[in-house]
């Protein structure tokens, strides 16, 4: 059985991912009975993927979370969402993918 684990809005992870890879191949690829995958494909999903979570990563920390005020230990604690896909925060995620597409893209031309 295979479980997808989120919390927030990590959900959108694969979501881009696959929106990337269909825009990519109705674009690019000239001949859709072609069954081969494009391995120039999935780098480049892989790239721009990594790129759009880091720049929504970002996004999503400057918001302000919620401050309450701890009267025991006479401080203010700030409680942010987390926005995590398979228990890593969106903004690994995207060091991670575009690490993968960049991989992908040296084993391609080398």
């Amino acid at each position: 059985m295979f479980w997808i684990v989120w919390k927030g809005k990590g959900i959108f992870v694969p979501i881009i991912f696959f929106a990337v890879l269909y825009a990519y191949f109705y674009v690019f690829v000239s001949d859709p009975s072609e069954k081969v995958i494009n391995s120039k494909g999935c780098a480049t999903a892989l790239v721009i993927t990594g790129l759009l979570c880091f720049l929504l990563a970002r996004r999503w920390k400057r918001k302000y979370g919620r401050v309450y005020f701890d009267e025991k230990k006479n401080r203010e604690i700030v409680v942010r969402p987390d926005h995590s896909f398979y228990l890593l925060n969106v903004y690994y995620w995207s060091f991670i993918l575009t690490g993968l597409g960049l991989l992908c893209f040296y084993f391609i031309l080398f």
